[in-house]
């Protein structure tokens, strides 16, 4: 498959993952592969999140004190 292929899926891969979604998901998603969303990920310089665990973004003060 040509890079230029490649590139129609480019934004919703990174909007996908950008929102928190695992490689695994975001590929299920576009009905791609594991390692089609890695490598597109890798060609567009996105920064990939540690493996495992929690990856949303921290509470904020005023969200912590009204969770109680």
């Amino acid at each position: 498959m040509s890079r230029k292929r490649d590139e129609q899926y480019d934004e919703r891969i990174k909007s996908l993952y950008g929102e928190g979604k695992s490689i695994r998901q975001v590929a299920d998603a576009i009905g791609k592969s594991y390692g089609f969303v890695q490598m597109a990920l890798e060609a567009m310089n996105v920064t990939r999140r540690k493996r495992g665990g929690n990856h949303r973004k921290p509470a904020t003060a005023a969200t912590a004190d009204t969770a109680k």
